[in-house]
């Protein structure tokens, strides 16, 4: 169970695991990474041959790898974050 619109900023409700949901939302965010990467490579130098980038996500390795920069990120601004287990 979750309280969803308590807070003053926008939020979602995003089914997790093998739904269409979360798989179109992991491809969304893998593409803008990649083009993220690919901007800054050609920004950085623009003799250097491009290579094959693979970016696999997957819900858990996701919320690893993010979750101590949005902690960090709520300190810095000073927002009061509680997660519970459901």
């Amino acid at each position: 169970m979750a309280l969803v619109g308590e807070g003053k900023y926008p939020e979602a409700v995003v089914p997790l695991g093998n739904s269409p949901q979360f798989a179109s939302m992991k491809s969304e965010i893998a593409n803008t990474v990649l083009s993220g990467l690919i901007a800054l490579q050609k920004n950085n130098n623009a003799n250097a041959s491009t290579g094959e980038i693979i970016l696999n996500i997957d819900g858990e390795r996701l919320a690893r790898l993010i979750m101590p920069k949005i902690d960090s990120e709520n300190k810095r601004k000073g927002v009061a974050i509680q997660l519970r287990e459901v």
